[in-house]
């Protein structure tokens, strides 16, 4: 008996390629030493990518329009999707001024990036074929050819530190100014057999975000003789980003650019004409059409941005000569959690239902108990997803959504003798989360409904440490140093999830879920954060010996 595995759906002619044509960065930077009190240091660099997904170099164009056979997948004669061009260069620029008149260390500075990102969309053919057992089926229409085009604007920070010592206590207190913008270029794309040429202005403030972020460190040595000493910082950061809010929101990249029309080949030629084909399976073909909306409040104006609120308290002790251990706290409680809220749908369109979980020894309690809190959406509301809102999750009136981090950190450092050093310590950390607020339209999973297992909203990983040993030593007379690193971590963490049918529900819900006879839903089985793999330990071991090899020249 012959066994066949199909591992690929693609035919040579049918291939693609990714390549990396150009991918170069360039620094420049200028130092100046204005006084011996000033220095000013000031830098520019440039990153620029370009990377494709084309077709393969030895693909005959000549062989027709992109085909796919609906039974298997298999494509052939042309690849059936779309090729792109991705270009971006990001432009860098930093400077800061130093001035250093005793007591306090001053420092004033700025850092900026701004560029382009964009991407040309085409294909070999803006029409793909689709045959079913051999037979003409359906045909694929887009948009095809446009380009993208978005500009991170600004990503600009400006700040102002002073270091400030006063007997024994030293205090770092800065400020820093962020500010980021991006935009949708004006665009316009030619069209093609199916869809005319199309023009969109351009789309500015997207996001416009400003921040005002503290941060302040405070060092005391506690008996002033410099062996025992009490830090403690405060600091507020913002979320990195480049031009993912203005993608998300560009006219050609939010437009229907494919749908398909069934065929019927009445002439038997294999090449479909406008006579052959049906209506429009998407009447919004090459229109904008954005599903997902944004809260102007979410993406403009003063402290709208994601944020992270830093808190660290530690003390440092001199045990002896070259022995210093030190203990840390910490804690980052992040914000401006945002929700999707699909405006069509309101609670009261999903049903409850319970299915009972399968027996297996490897679940908690062995399995076999009732999941309740489950919800399927109303048929007559299914499918609707094309009304969405993106907004703080506070505006939806049921509290806030929360991510919270604590960590101990105890280390040491210890260099007992010349050429001998022992380093290490332990860290251990717990993340809160709770996101219950922000399930708006579904209550699945939602404040434990009918004292569900399956209300997950709420939970945290355990406080999950690691320790580390590392260690060398030179043996002198010889010339070898004698290395060693010592780790046990924690195990991965165990999820399951299972994928229930029609037949595990219909009982509880008093019909089919929504969505069609092989229709499946996934439920998770074990709570995050409740289990984990066994603790693993790992051994390093390092020996090494230097040569001489005449001069200068020395061999490991």
């Amino acid at each position: 008996t012959e066994h066949w595995n199909l591992l690929s759906t693609a035919q040579p002619a049918a291939a693609q390629t990714q390549n990396l044509p150009i991918n170069h960065f360039e620094t420049l930077t200028f130092r100046s030493t204005i006084s011996t009190r000033t220095l000013f240091e000031a830098a520019a660099g440039n990153m620029t990518e370009i990377w494709t997904r084309e077709p393969a170099e030895d693909v005959d164009t000549a062989l027709g329009y992109p085909v796919t056979e609906q039974t298997t997948g298999v494509n052939f004669r042309a690849y059936s999707g779309t090729f792109s061009r991705n270009y971006t260069s990001l432009r860098s620029y930093r400077s800061t001024l130093s001035y250093v008149p005793g007591a306090h260390a001053l420092k004033f500075g700025m850092t900026l990036q701004e560029g382009p990102a964009n991407t040309d969309v085409y294909t070999s053919y803006d029409t793909a074929l689709t045959v079913r057992n051999g037979q003409p089926f359906q045909v694929t229409v887009r948009t095809t050819p446009y380009t993208q085009r978005e500009r991170l604007v600004a990503d600009l920070g400006v700040f102002a530190q002073d270091t400030w010592t006063v007997k024994r206590m030293t205090v770092n207190a800065g400020v820093r100014w962020d500010y980021l913008n991006n935009k949708v270029e004006a665009q316009s794309a030619p069209g093609g057999r199916w869809i005319g040429p199309r023009s969109y202005e351009a789309l500015s403030n997207v996001p416009n975000f400003k921040d005002l972020n503290p941060r302040l460190g405070i060092s005391y040595d506690l008996f002033g003789n410099g062996k025992t000493a009490l830090k403690a910082t405060v600091s507020r950061y913002v979320q990195t980003s480049t031009v993912g809010t203005a993608r998300a929101l560009n006219p050609l990249a939010t437009s229907v650019n494919s749908t398909t029309r069934s065929w019927a080949d009445a002439n038997g030629d294999g090449i479909p004409q406008e006579s052959e084909l049906g209506p429009l399976a998407n009447s919004n073909f090459g229109r904008v059409n954005v599903a997902t909306q944004y809260d102007p409040e979410t993406i403009t104006g003063f402290g709208r941005r994601r944020y992270n609120w830093e808190f660290s308290g530690s003390i440092t002790q001199q045990l002896m000569n070259r022995v210093a251990v030190d203990v840390a706290y910490y804690r980052r409680n992040q914000g401006n959690f945002t929700a999707t809220n699909n405006l069509d749908v309101v609670p009261a369109d999903f049903q409850s239902y319970c299915v009972t979980a399968p027996s297996d020894p490897r679940l908690p309690g062995g399995g076999g108990q009732q999941i309740c809190g489950l919800y399927d959406i109303v048929p007559t509301k299914f499918g609707l997803a094309s009304n969405n809102l993106v907004t703080f999750v506070e505006n939806f009136g049921r509290g806030r959504q929360t991510e919270i981090f604590d960590g101990v950190d105890v280390a040491f450092n210890a260099r007992i003798r010349s050429g001998f050093f022992l380093t290490g310590g332990f860290a251990t950390g717990n993340i809160r989360t709770n996101n219950c607020a922000s399930y708006v339209d579904n209550p699945t999973t939602q404040f434990g409904l009918s004292g569900s297992t399956f209300a997950y909203c709420d939970f945290d990983t355990g406080w999950l440490t690691q320790v580390k040993v590392n260690g060398s030593y030179t043996i002198p007379w010889q010339d070898i140093q004698v290395g060693a690193v010592l780790q046990n971590l924690p195990g991965q963490q165990i999820l399951a999830q299972w994928n229930i049918t029609q037949a595990d529900v219909t009982a509880s819900l008093g019909r089919p879920m929504s969505g069609g006879v092989n229709t499946s839903r996934v439920v998770p089985l074990i709570k995050p954060g409740t289990q984990y793999l066994p603790r693993r330990t790992q051994l390093d071991l390092r020996l090494a010996k230097n040569f001489s090899l005449g001069g200068a020249k020395r061999f490991q």
